[in-house]
């Protein structure tokens, strides 16, 4: 009942048969599944230990073949390194703003300064050395922005605790990612929450002119950890390099179109990866990032008012978000919406493709923040 049937008959020896209905199932398909299927077989017979992930789907003249007709299309900038990038950009544009945190603006050449007295502090003060650990334990704010570039300054990794955390789960994670230093804020200092030993207020570096020592940017090296809540409910880290982020951003800039023109909503936990997009997407164009307060983001209609004042243009959403954003105002200036985590539905991507874009995408933490991403069309 079946347009195609793939049967075995085990015996002394093994045949197979396919069945096939030739009104529905073109033949040269069949000749093509019959051929890669035999192929498979072969490798397992020739070595019956080989592992699934290097069994060969294609022949080597089918894979040379598909190389050739599909040759690279994307130049990659040599180093890839998002702070290069970035530094780059800050001297292009020192005058163009940044960051917009709290209602105040920070210009590229200001978060630059900020970035290099972190930098500095960690290197003369801190004790970091390239390839330490450091993490970022508080809430969105152009320091925290400022702490991810500074770390990268000192050619240091990463990273990012979510400061809600109880203190038992910090010091989990500071001990498994072997943390030299805990950036944080005062008033989480305060509260005992992080790692007293460890951890130094952001607000007092900031002040202290540190000249950081020049670093040589290796793109093969660890530019962050984040750690999941792991199958077993135990925090696991996973290390992205350099590259891999910087290689992220620019498709992310060039498949959704962000420019120096465009100002992207911040509003992610710094220890879920979607952060690093909301932040690596307008700094590697030249572009703003508009900061959302906790209190804010947890506010539909302040969070409304806050895009609508700074004019974001770009913005991530989990599905659920997505539906009450579409229900919201017209967000005039808002074109570009990332949807990411689960599948978006239909009638809600409906309602807000008329007049902007919207995309979809989807990838564990492993795959450097996605796997998948698609630009939603209308009545697809």
């Amino acid at each position: 009942n079946y347009d195609f049937n793939l049967i075995v008959l085990p015996n002394r020896d093994i045949t197979i048969k396919f069945n096939f209905n030739a009104r529905s199932v073109p033949a040269g398909k069949i000749e093509a599944l019959r051929s890669h299927f035999k192929h498979i077989l072969e490798q397992s017979v020739r070595d019956p230990l080989l592992p699934l992930q290097s069994v060969a789907l294609i022949t080597g003249p089918e894979r040379k073949d598909l190389l050739e007709r599909n040759p690279p299309r994307l130049v990659r900038p040599e180093p890839l390194h998002l702070l290069t990038i970035f530094e780059q950009n800050a001297e292009r544009y020192p005058g163009a703003t940044a960051v917009t945190d709290m209602g105040r603006n920070y210009t590229y050449a200001g978060l630059d300064t900020l970035s290099k007295r972190i930098a500095g502090w960690l290197q003369s003060v801190g004790g970091i050395s390239p390839g330490d650990r450091v993490g970022v334990c508080q809430d969105r704010s152009v320091y925290s922005v400022a702490c991810m570039l500074g770390i990268w300054k000192a050619a240091a990794t990463y990273v990012p605790i979510e400061p809600g955390l109880p203190a038992e789960r910090i010091a989990y994670i500071a001990e498994a990612a072997g943390l030299k230093q805990i950036l944080s804020a005062e008033a989480l200092l305060t509260s005992g929450t992080v790692l007293p030993d460890l951890a130094v207020a952001v607000e007092d570096l900031i002040d202290q002119d540190h000249s950081p020592v020049d670093t040589q940017a290796d793109p093969r090296s660890t530019a962050y950890i984040i750690f999941t809540s792991g199958t077993a409910g135990i925090p696991k880290g996973v290390p992205i390099r350099h590259e891999s982020l910087a290689d992220r951003i620019l498709f992310h800039n060039r498949y959704i179109g962000i420019g120096k023109e465009d100002r992207v909503l911040h509003m992610a936990a710094l220890a879920f990866d979607a952060s690093l997009v909301e932040t690596g997407m307008p700094l590697a164009a030249g572009g703003q990032i508009v900061i959302a307060p906790a209190a804010v983001k947890q506010n539909l209609s302040k969070l409304a008012q806050l895009m609508e004042n700074h004019g974001v243009t770009a913005a991530i959403f989990p599905p659920a978000m997505l539906r009450l954003i579409a229900q919201e105002s017209d967000f005039p200036a808002l074109q570009k919406i990332i949807s990411t985590g689960e599948a978006v539905l239909a009638e809600d991507a409906a309602k807000l493709l008329s007049a902007r874009s919207v995309f979809n995408g989807y990838g564990p933490t492993e795959s450097c923040i996605g796997a998948t991403f698609h630009r939603l069309e209308a009545g697809r």
